[in-house]
């Protein structure tokens, strides 16, 4: 196709609305969002505007779609109606914002409250498994979220200025900068990687994709019979913390946590610590007194 097919298809057929609002609103999220994020919400919005048109952002239509079940018949979880219900108030937010629509709808609609998850470290046993068969990268990767609690995103995007033996330079989600004491495991491992550059280059703006990470440890974790991905190695770390003794305040801004709340789903306790937990209470009811002897 030459220059001139292209330039006659885009005159005979233009962007229609709902396309070009769906245009406009990606560039706004490419503004702020991270790619995951607008991975999401993109292809989120474009199908409801090919389902709803603007016309069709009402808040009955919305409240139908959130309570209408799955294709298989059974109803949406709520971790689903959840992130639906979020993708939606971002979007008629921006609607509103860009004048396309004159009121929020959502304003209407019942928020979805997210279910609390449960804490899901991996335990010692498995750590040491893992950490006992993962070579080269796969293995500094597993060490970085186990003793700094990085995301596989950070992981990705760590460079050779970033370390120093005092602490390590993180830029976290939603672009929150943080510096974090750097474990000695870790400066370690800073002695094998070059001080200036990304330590794990990929064809991801020179860095490595974080999905790799996640993927490449996902299945090692499969290999050994575990459950889930690298980010149970950042639950781990968190756990760790707490049953060292340290504050929970102080846990979460290890963490990086806007909220304790999310630092609660991020940590877990066992029966013994529960146990020893009540066994430090004091005794609140009086001596029995003994019987005399005879």
């Amino acid at each position: 196709m030459t220059h001139d097919d292209i330039h006659m298809c885009a005159v005979t057929h233009p962007p229609t609305e709902a396309e070009f609002i769906i245009g406009e609103y990606q560039q706004w999220l490419q503004t702020w969002a991270a790619d995951r994020t607008i991975k999401a919400r993109v292809p989120f919005a474009r199908a409801r505007m090919k389902e709803w048109g603007l016309e069709g952002f009402t808040a009955r239509n919305i409240g139908e779609f959130l309570g209408r079940p799955r294709e298989d018949g059974r109803p949406k979880a709520r971790w689903s109606r959840a992130t639906y219900h979020a993708h939606l108030t971002d979007f008629c937010k921006w609607l509103v914002a860009s004048e396309y629509l004159d009121e929020n709808p959502m304003d209407e609609v019942r928020a979805v409250k997210r279910p609390t998850p449960n804490p899901r470290p991996l335990t010692e046993v498995e750590a040491a498994r893992v950490l006992a068969i993962a070579q080269g990268e796969v293995r500094d990767w597993v060490t970085l979220a186990l003793c700094a609690g990085l995301r596989a995103m950070e992981i990705a995007k760590i460079r050779g200025e970033d370390v120093s033996e005092e602490g390590i330079y993180v830029l976290g989600k939603g672009d929150v900068e943080a510096m974090l004491p750097c474990h000695p495991d870790i400066w370690a491992m800073a002695q094998r990687y070059p001080r200036q550059g990304y330590w794990f280059p990929g064809s991801a703006n020179g860095h490595v994709r974080s999905q790799r990470i996640s993927l490449t440890v996902g299945a090692l974790f499969s290999e050994l019979g575990i459950e889930g991905g690298i980010h149970r190695c950042r639950h781990l770390y968190g756990s760790r913390l707490l049953r060292s003794g340290v504050n929970v305040r102080r846990v979460q801004k290890l963490l990086r946590h806007a909220r304790l709340e999310t630092t609660a789903t991020y940590t877990a306790v066992d029966e013994d610590e529960l146990r020893a937990a009540i066994n430090l209470l004091p005794s609140s009811l009086p001596p029995i007194p003994h019987p005399p002897a005879a």
